[in-house]
C-alpha cells in the first residue's frame, strides 16, 4: 500500500477531517505526546538525535509552563478517581502506579486534580525539557537556555486558578493580552515587554540577554546546576534546579 501517495492525494479538507478532534496534552488518551518516528522526516526520537550530536548545532531555548496540563486535565473529584487514572496511564501496572503516586500523593496538593496536573506537567513537559537541555548543552558549544513561564492571568477569576497552562505564554510573546476583552495587569504588560526583549535579542544575536543590563540575566544552561529563567510578572529571576527530585524520578522510571 502506498501510504504516502494516498495521503498526498487527499484534499486538505479530507486530511483535516480525518485528524483527531482533540489533541491530548494531558495524558488521558495516551501517555506520550511525541513526534511520529516515520523513518523519513524523523528517523529517530529527537532526543536520540541530540544525544548523538547529529542535530543542528545552533543556540536554542527550551522551556515549559508551570501548569501545562491544567486546562485539559479531567475533572478529578476524588482520590480514588485520581489513583484509577494513574493506574490506567501505566497500562495497569500497579507497582509503577504506586511509585508515581508516592511521588505525587493527593494529600500534598489542594485537590486530587491538582496532583494530576503536577504529575502530568512534570512527566510530559518539565522533565523531558530538562533531558533535551542536558543533551544539547553536553553535545554542542553553542549556548542553550532554559525557562519556566509561571504567570497566570491575574485579572480573570475563571482562568487565574488554572495557572500557567499550555500555550498561555504565546499571548505574552506576541503581546496580545487583550484577547476576548481581557484587561492585563500592569505587571503582565511589563512581563510581555520583557519577554519580547528576550525573544527578539535571542533571534537576532543568539543571546537573549540585554547588554545594557535592563533585564534580569538569563543564565546559560549547564547540566550540573540546571539553571533557568523564571518568567513571572514583577518576579522574573534566574533560578536553578527545576523540580530536580521529580525529574530524577521520571528519568529512573523511563
Amino acid at each position: 500500500t502506498d501510504v504516502p501517495g494516498c495521503l498526498r492525494a487527499l484534499s486538505a479538507e479530507a486530511a483535516v477531517r480525518a485528524f483527531p478532534v482533540k489533541i491530548d496534552v494531558a495524558g488521558i488518551a495516551a501517555w506520550q505526546y511525541d513526534p511520529v518516528i516515520d523513518g523519513y522526516v524523523h528517523a529517530e526520537a529527537p532526543l536520540a538525535t541530540i544525544l548523538r550530536g547529529a542535530h543542528n548545532h545552533v543556540p536554542f531555548v527550551v522551556g515549559v509552563n508551570a501548569e501545562e496540563t491544567s486546562r485539559l486535565s479531567p475533572a478529578i473529584t476524588s482520590e480514588a478517581q485520581y489513583q484509577a487514572i494513574v493506574l490506567a496511564l501505566t497500562g495497569g501496572n500497579q507497582a509503577v502506579a504506586n511509585a508515581i503516586l508516592a511521588q505525587y500523593p493527593a494529600a500534598n496538593y489542594p485537590t486530587p486534580r491538582a496532583a494530576y496536573v503536577a504529575l502530568s506537567t512534570d512527566a510530559k513537559f518539565v522533565c523531558p525539557a530538562r533531558a533535551i537541555a542536558r543533551a544539547a548543552a553536553l553535545g554542542q558549544t553553542e549556548p542553550v537556555y532554559r525557562y519556566l513561564f509561571a504567570q497566570p492571568l491575574d485579572n480573570s477569576m475563571l482562568l487565574k486558578p488554572l495557572g500557567a497552562w499550555h500555550g498561555i505564554e504565546l499571548f505574552f510573546v506576541f503581546h496580545v493580552l487583550n484577547v476576548a476583552g481581557y484587561v492585563p495587569t500592569m505587571g503582565e504588560s511589563a512581563l510581555s515587554d520583557q519577554i519580547e526583549g528576550y525573544w527578539s535579542r535571542f533571534a537576532t544575536l543568539g543571546d537573549p540577554n540585554d547588554a545594557q543590563g535592563g533585564a534580569p540575566v538569563w543564565p546559560r544552561y549547564e547540566a550540573k546546576s540546571d539553571p533557568y529563567l523564571k518568567l513571572k510578572a514583577d518576579a522574573t529571576s534566574a533560578e536553578a534546579g527545576l523540580r530536580t527530585a521529580k525529574c530524577d524520578f521520571w528519568d529512573m522510571l523511563r
